[in-house]
């Protein structure tokens, strides 16, 4: 019959007319061809008018917009994480939808991870952690950023180092103290990472004594210096990582007196900021600054009978003081006066005044030098 040859959108057409014709009977040979090609029409129409599979709009967003700080974001992430404890479903879908804000908890916990490794985040402590953030507005430059990739709904994936941006005016990042690391930005709270249109040079020191507890400092170009950090090595010249742990350089001075009038009158300069790096015990640490800077380091002890006294150490100049290890330059303060004369210095015409003093008549010796250049 007539409707096994047709489609059901023939069928439609012929209406009540095809079941009143229904029959057993074999089709003429002229009908046969006409309802075969009838068909080939249809499936052709159909495949050009058929809408095409619907593929996910892939969408790039922030994290979360329109907030005044990091308290009402881990405000969001406990209530977040007591509906799905495995912080993977958005923090406010319609607000993603609306806005773009599509993070997850689990978005924040990958990022800081990331971007703050040694910061101790976990999903138990996120919220925690959020709470104790401390606002800088003074971050200048161009840092990388993470975004989230939206296929759909769900979560969405954490691109780390996605985006690269700077500040806008009046935008602060929140910082977390136990590390120094900016770890939020205040217009999306979209986390930062490194800043990448600077680059940094490194100072590397030596500690060999229980009783060398500090390492005063003092720069004499910026007051400011994006650069500055500390850090403890393994080894002299160990190159920089993404992962490092730099610590924030304190500017209080540890174990008074902090008194660089001496270095001062043998540089003839005044220093323009100062403090202390506290340390842990003996060890290699390196010091990271900014290139045209001058830095000087006086390291501190504790004699036998208690009482505080210091070493001398001159400015660490670039480039004078500086050589290329790798990919990264480095200066060498050397912990003795004989042990720079042993790598190529001499106090009587050094590269550079990089080196610890070895006792008194070195410091005075390395005084004239300076005082004479």
């Amino acid at each position: 019959m007539r409707t096994v040859l047709m489609s059901s959108a023939a069928l439609l057409v012929l209406g009540c007319a095809t079941a009143a014709n229904a029959t057993t009977t074999e089709l003429p040979e002229e009908i046969l061809v006409e309802a075969v090609a009838t068909t080939e029409l249809e499936a052709a129409v159909a495949a050009v008018i058929e809408p095409p599979a619907l593929v996910p709009q892939v969408r790039y967003t922030g994290y979360y917009y329109g907030l005044d700080n990091p308290r009402q974001l881990a405000d969001l992430i406990d209530r977040a994480l007591l509906t799905d404890p495995t912080g993977r479903s958005k923090i406010n879908e319609a607000k993603c939808l609306a806005d773009g804000s599509c993070a997850a908890a689990i978005n924040y916990l990958e990022s800081f991870q990331d971007k703050d490794p040694h910061g101790g985040w976990t999903l138990e402590n996120l919220a925690e952690k959020l709470r104790t953030l401390a606002l800088n507005c003074d971050l200048d430059g161009v840092f990388q950023m993470d975004r989230i990739i939206v296929r759909g709904p769900g979560l969405g994936q954490t691109d780390l180092n996605g985006m690269t941006r700077s500040f806008e005016d009046g935008e602060c990042a929140w910082v977390n103290p136990a590390t120094g690391r900016p770890v939020l930005a205040g217009k999306c709270t979209n986390p930062v990472g490194e800043r990448i249109d600077i680059v940094c040079v490194y100072v590397d020191i030596e500690v060999r004594n229980p009783r060398e507890f500090a390492v005063v400092w003092a720069r004499y170009e910026e007051e400011t210096d994006p650069c500055f950090a500390y850090r403890r090595v393994s080894r002299l010249y160990e190159p920089d990582s993404p992962n490092a742990r730099w610590q924030v350089i304190p500017d209080n001075c540890i174990g008074r007196p902090c008194d660089l009038t001496d270095v001062n009158r043998a540089l003839g300069r005044e220093q323009v900021a100062d403090g202390a790096i506290p340390l842990d015990s003996p060890g290699r640490y390196q010091i990271r600054l900014s290139p045209d800077e001058l830095l000087v380091l006086c390291l501190k002890y504790r004699t036998e009978q208690g009482q505080v006294e210091s070493s001398f150490a001159a400015g660490f100049r670039w480039q004078q003081d500086y050589q290329l290890v790798g990919r990264e330059w480095h200066a060498r303060g050397y912990y003795r006066s004989d042990e720079a004369v042993s790598d190529g210095h001499s106090l009587s015409g050094p590269k550079g005044l990089a080196f610890w003093a070895a006792d008194r008549q070195a410091e005075r010796q390395m005084l004239g030098l300076a005082t004479s250049r």
